[in-house]
């Protein structure tokens, strides 16, 4: 399994752990990591700086990827350290909502995308606006 990379033209080939987990060769995966955090950390700033209550999620995915756990864990922390809110579909979602992505299991397809905004949105009524389910 191979992609191309948007940005360099180069060729990533995924590393398929096994049938149920894949990550990409990424050389400069520490690097993208780091800005990443960064990324959050600036989006929450100019968030804050706006009066507006920026709101953090974690990706939830239907096949294992080290590499998407670890981004995960980096918005968990930055929302820990932020005091941002945080949505955590991963751990709710996570191998839970069986057959709601498409082919690649990465990208959801209309049912884990409505699995998805109903979670927001109970999570928006009762952490957001205070009010009882």
């Amino acid at each position: 399994l191979s992609m191309t990379n948007p940005w360099t033209g180069k060729k990533n080939i995924a590393v398929v752990i096994d049938e149920d987990a894949i990550d990409f060769s990424d050389p400069n995966y520490e690097h993208s990591a780091q800005e990443f955090r960064r990324s959050l950390m600036v989006f929450i700033g100019i968030a804050r700086s706006l009066n507006k209550h920026p709101v953090l999620m974690t990706q939830a995915l239907g096949r294992e990827s080290i590499q998407q756990k670890r981004f995960n864990d980096i918005v968990r922390m930055v929302a820990l350290e932020t005091k941002t809110h945080l949505i955590d579909l991963e751990e709710r979602l996570s191998g839970k909502i069986g057959g709601a992505f498409l082919f690649d299991d990465i990208h959801l397809n209309n049912e884990g995308s409505r699995a998805i905004a109903q979670v927001i949105a109970e999570n928006f009524k009762t952490q957001l606006l205070g009010l009882e389910s």
